[in-house]
């Protein structure tokens, strides 16, 4: 059983013996054994990174917080299960599994049993129980043909491997880099003494997370007695599985002949061992991450793997930085933190929203996500999707949290018939699904200026900078990804493209000029169709305008264009 590590002692100073007020309860969360915790919100006290909340069992001279909380909560649930009888089966977004309890409570599992029996429909939930804690929901596979040989290997090893070893428990360090608050240890509330040492809430580090699925709702008309909901057939065979590996008997096979020494070095073999270790290697940095799978495919020709320069380094989910553009204190001590009680529906009244332009035609600021989590293209040109940060007190499955969280759409670097190596996923894409981000090293301008060869891999931040801009030189950057970088350095050009980019910021300010650039989905993907980008949308932007109507003729510095779309203008930059 998973089990959370003691929380750090916290830095007293001279205030050992003080009795903090309380201000609210903020959250809830149920551990494995089925005890409740409330995320406390303290009155007067913070640490020294500003968060102000800890973990607590019970407040002992306050228990009128807990009953209202508790009150509110119940009857938000009594409405939900009025609202629906369905019961979503699978893990929500970015859920971990040891969140479970949490969820079924949040779901209000109990209360729509129990207005299920009041409309004498008990038949429907019979064994409803045994249902909701099937292993992860698979994924929408719509195309799927499977995964080739030496992925099933590397899976299976992947599923032995967790089964046989205890899962990390969650440290300090993982909570820092997590961006969570520390829970634990916190000021004394009134008449208590100094506040239990709670466990943290779990959450599991990046190295125990394969992948994080998606989620799927099953209605209870569908739970029949005895059987488990129809769910899409799984993507990998991890997902695919329950927790428990039962091993098989092993059978001691003969010893194989040696072979040749010309064999064991033909150059067919040298290049599979190639792609099975570039393979392992980046499988190791998405599992770190977080994220689903990346796999390459060649169906095409003999190139096992694609070109990447000597000492490639795989980086999922942030920017390398070089050394002459370091993380910026004064932008992370610019962060404006929410202190919404749960998670964050109004962008008007979320505080960290303050600094955003994004608003509707009635003057109000909203979100650039709706409530599942899918972009609404509702954000200007030039402007940054501004996103909750380390310092909200928003729970991490907040739908305001979207591009910074692990990446949950399973990709193929695959082989085109004409344009080299392409990227797709493996699932059925949505529109308005965020995919991911771009990753690769960060630069200044200046030096990428100077970076001639790697042209095709820079991405400039230059959505700030226009013919007025006054943005001084040495704040203008850029992101390099010819040796550092992620799947989406492989995207390729379409002059019809479905994926747009849009810049989004967490850890960092408009201001510095340093956003992360997500991709979303612009219309349905199916599986194994390929995800293309815009390398030079200005250019589409002209053409609409019918500024630029010559699509045979090409400018100097671009080249023919051979993304086969009915709009193509002949020519891309590169």
């Amino acid at each position: 059983m998973w089990e959370a590590s003691p929380p750090p002692e916290e830095d007293w100073g001279d205030d050992a013996n003080r009795a903090w007020p309380v201000k609210r309860v903020v959250d809830e969360y149920v551990d494995a054994f089925g005890v409740k915790k409330y995320e406390i919100k303290w009155d007067d006290w913070s640490r020294p990174d500003g968060t102000n909340t800890t973990w607590e069992e019970a407040l002992i001279g306050n228990e009128e917080l807990i009953a209202e909380w508790e009150a509110r909560q119940a009857g938000k649930r009594s409405t939900l299960a009025k609202k629906s009888l369905s019961l979503p089966v699978a893990p929500m977004p970015d859920q971990l599994w040891q969140e479970d309890r949490t969820v079924e409570l949040s779901r209000a599992y109990e209360e729509k049993l129990r207005e299920a029996r009041r409309r004498n429909i008990r038949k429907t939930y019979e064994n409803w129980d045994k249902v909701k804690r099937i292993g992860p929901a698979a994924r929408d596979t719509s195309g799927d043909d499977g995964d080739d040989h030496d992925e099933d290997e590397d899976m299976d090893d992947a599923v032995s491997e967790r089964s046989q070893r205890p899962r990390r428990s969650l440290t300090s360090e993982d909570m820092s880099r997590d961006g969570r608050i520390r829970p634990g240890a916190g000021p004394r509330p009134p008449q208590t003494g100094r506040p239990d040492r709670t466990p943290s809430p779990p959450h599991a580090s990046e190295s125990d997370v394969a992948e994080e699925l998606s989620c799927n709702s099953v209605p209870l008309s569908r739970l029949i007695r005895g059987k488990r909901p129809v769910t899409p057939p799984a993507t990998s065979r991890v997902a695919s599985r329950s927790l428990a590996v039962i091993a098989r008997p092993t059978k001691v096979l003969p010893k194989r002949a040696a072979r040749h020494s010309s064999e064991l070095s033909s150059p067919s073999r040298s290049r599979r061992d190639q792609r099975k270790a570039l393979q392992e290697e980046w499988r190791q940095a998405v599992v770190r991450a977080g994220a689903a799978s990346v796999r390459i495919v060649n169906e095409v020709n003999s190139d096992k793997t694609p070109p990447i320069p000597d000492g490639f380094r795989y980086i999922e989910r942030q920017y390398a930085r070089a050394p002459d553009v370091p993380q910026s204190a004064e932008a992370l001590n610019c962060l404006v933190m929410c202190e919404c009680d749960d998670i964050c529906t109004d962008a008007g009244a979320c505080q960290c929203q303050d600094p955003s332009d994004i608003i509707n035609d009635f003057e109000e600021r909203e979100f650039a996500y709706d409530h599942e989590r899918h972009f609404r293209f509702n954000v200007p040109p030039g402007v940054d999707v501004i996103e909750c940060n380390k310092t909200c007190t928003c729970p991490r499955l907040c739908p305001n949290r979207v591009a910074q969280l692990p990446r949950d759409v399973p990709l193929e670097i695959f082989r085109t018939a004409d344009r080299g190596w392409g990227v797709r996923a493996t699932i059925t894409v949505h529109k308005g699904k965020v995919i991911g981000i771009y990753t690769g090293e960060l630069i200044r301008r200046d030096e990428a200026d100077l970076r001639v060869d790697h042209r095709s891999y820079i991405f400039d931040l230059d959505m700030h900078e226009g013919p007025e801009s006054e943005i001084d030189e040495s704040q203008r950057f850029s992101v390099d990804s010819y040796a550092v970088g992620n799947w989406s350095r492989f995207l390729n050009h379409s002059c019809e493209p479905n994926l747009q980019v849009y810049p989004v910021v967490w850890d960092t300010i408009p201001e510095a000029n340093q956003p992360y650039l997500a991709f979303v989905a612009t219309q349905t993907i199916h599986a194994r169709t390929e995800l293309t980008i815009d390398y030079d949308p200005n250019a589409t932007l002209r053409r609409k305008k019918g500024k630029s109507r010559a699509a045979a003729r090409i400018p100097p510095g671009a080249t023919a264009c051979k993304c086969g779309a009915n709009v193509c203008r002949g020519w891309v930059r590169v």
